[in-house]
């Protein structure tokens, strides 16, 4: 199993592939994923608008954001 670089509070997880796994992912990630409108497939998020914007990690909850896959 994949795991970054350690971060405070952060968990293991569920099992990779699992059918529930993007559902919680979404709920999970729901207020992480409200910062800007996004859309989600699976667990992959997309998050746009008509303005300049930026995302911002939550290394506290675990959501460190990879800038070389994210641009």
């Amino acid at each position: 199993m994949y795991r970054p670089a350690k971060v405070n509070n952060q968990f293991d997880g569920i099992p990779q592939g699992l059918a529930t796994s993007p559902s919680l992912s979404i709920l999970t990630l729901k207020e992480f994923l409200s910062q800007v409108p996004s859309v989600s497939y699976a667990d992959d998020p997309i998050f746009y608008s008509n303005q300049e914007f930026n995302i911002k990690d939550e290394p506290e909850h675990g959501i460190v954001l990879n800038k070389s896959k994210s641009g």
